[in-house]
């Protein structure tokens, strides 16, 4: 498990950017290996590859009528990650 455990935060050093702010904003304990590590990573960032996505997208993210904060917060978070230039001004 100690291997493990260490391949994923070998692997974690090695993020940057998007990568590193997907990973910092994991839930504590959500990953449960190196497999699930990986997996996780590519399904978060083998759908959003082609799709550019501006700082400007995220005033379309809305709360949902039964969705409660915490839920929206985290829906929010996903599509902060996915923005390209996070330090883009507004216009």
């Amino acid at each position: 498990m100690e291997h493990i455990s260490l391949k994923c935060k070998l692997l974690a050093g090695t993020f940057r950017d998007v990568a590193l702010r997907w990973y910092m904003n994991q839930h504590r304990f959500s990953v449960i290996g190196y497999q699930d590590m990986m997996r996780k990573l590519i399904h978060q960032f083998s759908t959003s590859r082609h799709c550019k996505v501006s700082t400007t997208n995220l005033f379309n993210v809305r709360q949902e009528t039964n969705e409660s904060m915490r839920r929206y917060l985290a829906h929010y978070n996903d599509a902060t990650i996915k923005v390209v230039y996070p330090n883009q001004e507004l216009s």
